[in-house]
């Protein structure tokens, strides 16, 4: 079955009160889905960025984490994405992983 990397870009300016309001309705987006997740909720904490020129603290667009899911096509795994809360206040990444030949 295919899998799909799913992140969360952080919103910026969120009230308290509709902080709490989209973890509930997060967490009960994942318990929806439960038997999707590979990887659920995969929060990151420090983040740089490395590139030619060394290396930086933090991201262009900061993530908040990632997940991973398993869905029979890209029309089920957007599906999925597009009924997470996080997508009224933030952004929401999704990408097909692929396979690598062994060896």
């Amino acid at each position: 079955m295919p899998r799909f990397y799913m992140a969360y870009h952080e919103p910026t300016d969120v009230p308290d009160d509709k902080k709490a309001e989209m973890q509930a309705a997060y967490k009960a987006w994942i318990a929806k889905y439960a038997d999707v997740f590979e990887m659920p909720e995969t929060p990151f904490k420090a983040q740089w960025t490395v590139d030619g020129d060394g290396h930086r603290e933090g991201f262009k667009q900061p993530m908040m984490g990632f997940c991973v899911i398993n869905a029979s096509d890209a029309e089920s795994a957007l599906a999925i994405a597009s009924e997470n809360s996080f997508i009224q206040m933030g952004t929401i990444h999704l990408a097909e992983l692929m396979e690598m030949p062994k060896g």
